[in-house]
């Protein structure tokens, strides 16, 4: 089966690998591209931005993996698919993502990827802070970690300089110094959510969770910032 699209590499990839059958997978696969994803990349109002989606993806080189084609779509449909309004400025067209994952497809390492790119001069919205929830202290300061370590301890030591000029890593956040933009780690706990200005909140295994009082009040604060997102990253 041979699919001709042209809306950006790694868009077009993954409808390559899912339509053409050359991957396993679910058919809510399928679903979501045939009624979620392709109809809206065929607005005559909305448009990928090849150009953003490449910068953001050129920060692999920190990590000590290169992202699967599905966290290169998925970051393409995240980051690089915008809504044109006249008499306004473009804005992103997808503010809400869900994913269902199995155990091992990569999770923490895309919620990662996300946060570092949100926090850094190539995302460019000034104080995109970015709140990371999940059940316990533990769990949520994985990622938070993570990223936290490639600043540290950086994958080649040629890139320390330009890490360090950009990013500061404490226990508890990762603050993207251009940009005054932290990634920061919360608990289900209700307290301190108030006043956040969240850019971006990402729930980790939101399944387990049972109090959503916290999630309200972080909800809540989304809309004050440009390129308001919530993503849920869950396994089942």
């Amino acid at each position: 089966m041979t699919l001709m699209t042209n809306y950006e590499d790694n868009i077009d990839e993954w409808i390559y690998l899912i339509k053409g059958n050359h991957i396993e997978h679910c058919k809510e696969q399928e679903l979501a591209l045939d009624n979620n994803i392709i109809p809206v990349l065929e607005r005559k109002d909305v448009y990928v931005d090849a150009e953003r989606i490449a910068k953001g993806l050129s920060l692999q080189k920190y990590f000590p993996y290169k992202l699967l084609p599905w966290e290169k779509y998925q970051f393409a449909i995240i980051t690089g698919v915008f809504l044109q309004e006249p008499g306004v400025e473009d804005d992103i067209y997808f503010h809400e993502i869900r994913d269902i994952l199995g155990r091992g497809a990569g999770k923490n390492g895309f919620i990662d990827f996300l946060a570092f790119y949100f926090i850094s001069p190539f995302h460019g919205v000034m104080g995109y802070n970015v709140d990371l929830i999940a059940n316990g202290e533990e769990q949520a300061a994985t990622s938070i970690k993570d990223v936290g370590d490639l600043i540290r301890y950086p994958v080649e030591q040629r890139f320390k300089k330009t890490l360090n000029t950009n990013f500061k890593a404490y226990t508890e956040s990762v603050l993207g110094k251009k940009m005054n933009a932290k990634f920061r780690l919360n608990t289900t706990s209700v307290k301190n959510k108030d006043s956040k200005r969240s850019g971006c909140i990402i729930y980790d295994e939101k399944h387990q969770y049972t109090d959503v009082r916290n999630m309200n009040t972080l909800q809540s604060g989304l809309g004050k910032m440009k390129w308001s997102r919530e993503i849920t990253i869950t396994t089942d």
